[in-house]
């Protein structure tokens, strides 16, 4: 690289605090101004997070709210609601058939 767009984009990386100048002129050398360590990986949020989420929001939710918040098939969302929430013990069911719809447990 010419030494010209070279010197630009260096002076750019220091400006953005991520590497630091040392010394002037032919005796200029740089460092990196941020920790090598990277930073702790956001926590995946899960299908099941996103679904109580949404019931801590809207008091409750049915399979095609399910449906339409994960984009997921309706077997999909009734394994989710009933098989691993209900089950697991953070909804509760309420009502039947189409009326079905899932509220938090009381714990």
């Amino acid at each position: 690289m010419d030494s010209l767009p070279a010197g630009q984009e260096l002076r750019g990386l220091v400006q953005a605090n991520l590497l630091a100048q040392h010394g002037g002129k032919r005796g200029t050398y740089y460092t990196l101004a941020v920790t090598r360590e990277l930073p702790d990986a956001p926590t995946a949020v899960t299908k099941e997070d996103r679904i109580l989420e949404f019931v801590r929001v809207h008091g409750s939710i049915n399979n095609a709210e399910c449906r339409e918040l994960l984009r997921v098939s309706d077997e999909q969302a009734r394994y989710l609601l009933a098989r691993k929430l209900v089950s697991g013990g953070k909804l509760l069911r309420q009502g039947s058939g189409k009326k079905t719809k899932y509220v938090l447990t009381d714990l």
